[in-house]
């Protein structure tokens, strides 16, 4: 908008060097109004003041000049098989794919450093290195034969299940968060990009029993293949030691990626309400609503037929998580001015398109420490 301004008014004799120093003059001025406005607010930079679950980010004021390095882990446990809302056998998965999934785990490993700009602009990036487990089985053995399809392994004396396995670097992220409102009530904004760093060309070994030399299901990959517009908005309530919260955010696919498709856009809610009962303890609930819309486009290479991840009518949908969790935080020797963060939690509510696993619980940890 400024830009717009300089050219609509900027007669057109001036040299480059004229808007130049125009451009720094205003952003001087509007750095000075932030700065007083700044000096105004009470920041702490303090571990305990956080009392945000382990699974939610960007939902704390930083203070200027100082940093947040978080260190979190995330697991996933998914077995069950839903057509909809519905559970389903895997006699029902056979009847449209030669493979059915029995049990999948993802892990991620994120690290995220975070710096104060000013007392309510705060800017994060943030890495992470993903790790993909899945055990599915074959009609044929199902069925009671010891014959596996596609020739794969056979674990205790030919059951015909098979695995697979991806691990690697996900996509980076980077964002900056912004406070609006600074009272009881608290309101941020957080806009950013998704950096596609993440590998989506990832296939089997020689010897993979499905994929030998050829590429994994989209669930299976490491990264989306596309620039993702990342956005947020966060309200805290505080009332003394209560603090509830309200935070949604959204994935934008950008664009299809090199193969030809582009993963559905996200929208994931969170409300929770955090009481802190001890100087170094508190606790929380949250409850956790993600929407997915399926995927646009298709990878030519799979093969649908040959289970349900490969095809790609079965991505998408919603589900309602519910969380219990504790922050412990630390105030001597090494750690101080740390928090650790736990929480586990289950769906209640699950709504997939065409045949998808659930999750049957998941965990996150997450270990902060302020600077």
């Amino acid at each position: 908008m400024i830009l717009g301004i300089i050219k609509t008014r900027l007669p057109s004799n001036r040299s480059p060097l004229y808007v130049v120093c125009l451009i720094l003059w205003l952003n001087g001025k509007l750095f000075a109004q932030e700065e007083s406005r700044d000096s105004n607010m009470v920041v702490c930079l303090c571990a305990d003041a956080d009392l945000s679950p382990a699974g939610v980010m960007l939902a704390h004021e930083h203070a200027k000049g100082f940093f947040k390095l978080s260190y979190a882990a995330m697991r996933m446990n998914m077995q069950h098989i839903f057509s909809g809302t519905d559970l389903i056998k895997e006699s029902n998965v056979f009847n449209s794919y030669l493979m059915a999934p029995t049990y999948m785990t993802m892990d991620m490993h994120m690290i995220m450093l975070m710096y104060g700009v000013t007392n309510r602009l705060s800017i994060m990036t943030m890495l992470g290195y993903n790790v993909n487990n899945m055990s599915m089985t074959s009609f044929a053995s199902s069925a009671g034969s010891t014959n596996v399809a596609s020739g794969g392994h056979s674990h205790g004396g030919g059951t015909g299940e098979m695995d697979m396995k991806s691990s690697g670097f996900g996509d980076t992220k980077i964002q900056a968060s912004y406070q609006f409102v600074n009272n009881k009530l608290d309101v941020f904004g957080n806009i950013g990009l998704s950096l596609p760093t993440g590998n989506f060309y990832f296939s089997g070994e020689d010897n993979d029993a499905m994929y030998p030399n050829q590429r994994y299901p989209y669930s299976m990959q490491l990264g989306s293949g596309s620039f993702e517009l990342l956005s947020g908005i966060v309200g805290l309530y505080s009332t003394g030691k209560l603090i509830s919260g309200v935070q949604v955010n959204s994935i934008i696919r950008i664009h299809d990626n090199e193969i030809g498709y582009r993963k559905g856009d996200e929208i994931n809610a969170n409300v929770w309400i955090a009481y802190k009962w001890l100087s170094w303890f508190s606790s929380s609930v949250r409850v956790n609503g993600v929407s997915e819309s399926s995927i646009n486009g298709l990878d030519a290479d799979l093969t649908a037929i040959m289970e349900p991840a490969a095809d790609y009518r079965n991505y998408g949908g919603n589900w309602l998580n519910f969380y219990l969790g504790a922050n412990f935080y630390f105030n001597k020797s090494i750690f101080q001015d740390s928090k650790l963060a736990v929480e586990i939690g289950a769906p209640v509510y699950n709504n997939v398109s065409g045949m998808q696993m659930v999750a049957e619980y998941g965990g996150v940890f997450n270990w902060s420490f302020y600077f």
